[in-house]
């Protein structure tokens, strides 16, 4: 990410703080929301439905352009839900 966010969309050290930052927040928040589904409904549907989450924030992530930031941020959200839900679901 700092890479893409530096010398693609010709961000700041700052911005890549801020991407960063952001990232493990919404990871830290879903990893509450992910263990609860883990504990309901065990830990294979929670993997598997992370890992097509995964595939889709890969799958947009992909069809960016440079300089789009908006399919950057959506991407990146849909990774934030992926790796949020997949830690929960590997704990167990």
């Amino acid at each position: 990410m700092p890479h893409h966010v530096t010398d693609v969309l010709g961000g700041s050290p700052e911005d890549v703080g801020v991407a960063l930052l952001v990232f493990v927040a919404g990871v830290a928040a879903l990893a509450v929301v992910s263990g609860s589904l883990t504990d309901r409904c065990g830990p294979w549907p929670v993997a598997m439905s992370g890992s097509v989450v995964a595939a889709l924030a890969a799958g947009l992530a992909g069809r960016g352009e440079a300089g789009f930031r908006a399919g950057v941020a959506v991407s990146t959200a849909v990774a934030v839900v992926a790796v949020g839900v997949l830690a929960a679901a590997e704990q167990r």
